[in-house]
C-alpha cells in the first residue's frame, strides 16, 4: 500500500458510530498478482484498541471490500473502514493514536500490515458531520490536520448563499426599465 493521501477520522455518516477511511492504492510485485481477503483499521489510545473491520472502497461509488484481486497495475481508490453493526462505544477523544491498516492475503498466515502512523486528537469528534483530515504532505514528510465541523461548514453556506442572493439583486441595478 502506497502512503496514504489522507486519513479521516469521525463519525460515519449516520453520525451513529466511528470511522476511519484513507486514500491510497493498493500494490502488488508479484507477477501474477495477489488477493486481498480482507482489510480492517486497528486504532489504538492508550489501553483501549479497536478493529474496524467493515471495509468498503472505490472511488465515487463504493463497495464492500472483499476477495480483492490486485494485479499489476494495482487498485487506487479510498477505504473506509466501519465498526460492525453490533459493536459500538468507540469514540474519537482527545489523546494519541495508532492506526495500523491491516489486511489479510490468500496464500498468507494470518494478518499483513499495510500501513501505520501515530498522530494526536486535540479535540472530542463525535458530532455527526464533524470530522478531521490529515492531507498528507510529501515534500514534508508529514500529514498536517485540519478540523472540520458540521456547525462551521453549515455557517459558511448561509454566508455564501446570502452573498449569492444579494449579488442576484445588484445585478438588476441599472438594467431595470420604466415606462
Amino acid at each position: 500500500m502506497t502512503q496514504p493521501g489522507f486519513l479521516l477520522v469521525g463519525p460515519d455518516c449516520g453520525g451513529a458510530k466511528a470511522k476511519l477511511a484513507v486514500g491510497a492504492h493498493l500494490y502488488t510485485t508479484a507477477q501474477r498478482g495477489a488477493v486481498v481477503e480482507a482489510m480492517f483499521a486497528r486504532v489504538s489510545r492508550g489501553t483501549v484498541t479497536q478493529d474496524f473491520d467493515v471495509w468498503v472502497y472505490g472511488k465515487g461509488s463504493l463497495s464492500r471490500g472483499t476477495a480483492v484481486h490486485i494485479g499489476q497495475a494495482g487498485l487506487t481508490g479510498d477505504h473506509h473502514f466501519l465498526l460492525p453493526e453490533v459493536e459500538g462505544g468507540f469514540q474519537w477523544l482527545p489523546g494519541e493514536y495508532t492506526v495500523e491498516i491491516l489486511g489479510t492475503m490468500v496464500g498468507r498466515r494470518g494478518p499483513h500490515r499495510f500501513w501505520k502512523l501515530n498522530f494526536a486528537l486535540t479535540d472530542s469528534i463525535h458530532e455527526t458531520g464533524d470530522s478531521v483530515f490529515f492531507d498528507w504532505r510529501p515534500g514534508l514528510r508529514k500529514y498536517d490536520g485540519r478540523v472540520f465541523r458540521r456547525h462551521d461548514r453549515a455557517t459558511r453556506d448561509v454566508e455564501r448563499l446570502r452573498e449569492l442572493i444579494f449579488e442576484g439583486i445588484g445585478a438588476g441595478n441599472g438594467d431595470e426599465r420604466s415606462d
